[in-house]
């Protein structure tokens, strides 16, 4: 019976090279099918595009990504004939009062658009048509889309909502973040209130709240890492607020702060120099998990509470 382990193994070997040229043939068949149903289609299509196609009906439209000098735009057509053979007319304008003209994008078959040479922290609308052989849609309801903030003019950081002088004005670093707060010639360090959690910060000038809210990532307490203090500048007094993260930064492009308080206007964090840390894969274990969440990547986070 010597020879029985032989034979097995041959008809193992025999089984398995069986299966793998099954494969080969079925992938084989499903490459000709769907060769011929191209080849079918291209020639159809001059008598299909004519004869069986049907006005095109307005698209949908969806902003999908969006930066400090360019936002894409994603488009659903919901053809009116499956022999529709359609391109994509966009048109953008700033959002003002009174509305200016609209500028064409152009027209393409492409259903994923951008947007380029745009203003940053400015706000745009967008609308798309259809057209066929048949002529064309009428016009999507416009779409709002506002630019992000352009961080390389405020060394990582940006400002709040209504601007520097109406609110803050702060920057980052890779393990720091730094709010400016103007404030009236006469005031001093009496005049203001702190207070800072790991996730939340609330400043306070006199009666008035100058910030509230919870902050992008974590950071350490007052004397543990973070500080504030008040000083004279040009004819008016700052209030310096210098927060240190509870985690290094790592990637400008994915972990640094995309803005000071949930719900403030966002910087481009893409517009961020890389000190080339960024190259390599970073593990979600060494990242912030309150910084996950709020990135929409709380998965990786295993499940670490907000509060730290």
């Amino acid at each position: 019976m010597a020879w029985l382990p032989n034979f097995r193994r041959l008809r193992r070997k025999f089984f398995r090279e069986l299966t793998e040229m099954k494969l080969f043939y079925i992938d084989l068949v499903i490459f000709s099918i769907n060769y011929v149903k191209q080849q079918l289609y291209d020639l159809t299509l001059p008598f299909t595009k004519r004869y069986l196609s049907r006005r095109p009906t307005p698209p949908k439209l969806a902003v999908k990504d969006i930066r400090c000098k360019r936002i894409r735009l994603q488009i659903d057509s919901s053809y009116s004939s499956p022999f529709n053979v359609e391109e994509f007319e966009v048109e953008w304008r700033p959002e003002t009062d009174p509305p200016t003209e609209w500028t064409t994008v152009g027209k393409s078959d492409l259903t994923a658009r951008t947007v380029a040479r745009l203003k940053p922290d400015t706000p745009y609308q967008f609308r798309v048509r259809a057209w066929n052989h048949r002529g064309c849609s009428g016009w999507t309801e416009s779409v709002p889309g506002r630019t992000k903030l352009d961080p390389t003019v405020a060394d990582g950081g940006g400002y709040g909502p209504g601007g520097p002088d109406a609110s803050y004005s702060w920057t980052q670093t890779a393990s720091d973040v730094c709010i400016n707060f103007k404030l009236p010639l006469n005031a001093t360090k009496k005049d203001v209130s702190l207070a800072l959690k790991p996730d939340s910060i609330t400043v306070n000038f006199r009666d008035e709240v100058l910030l509230e809210g919870e902050l992008y990532g974590t950071v350490r307490g007052i004397g543990n890492g973070s500080t504030w203090y008040v000083e004279r500048e040009r004819g008016h007094m700052i209030l310096v607020v210098s927060l240190e993260k509870q985690v290094k930064s790592l990637a400008p492009k994915f972990d640094y702060w995309r803005s000071l308080v949930l719900g403030h206007p966002e910087v481009d964090t893409h517009q961020i120099a890389s000190d080339g840390q960024a190259t390599r894969m970073l593990d979600p274990g060494q990242l912030d998990p309150y910084q996950l969440q709020n990135m929409g990547l709380g998965h990786l986070s295993g499940g670490a509470p907000r509060g730290l």
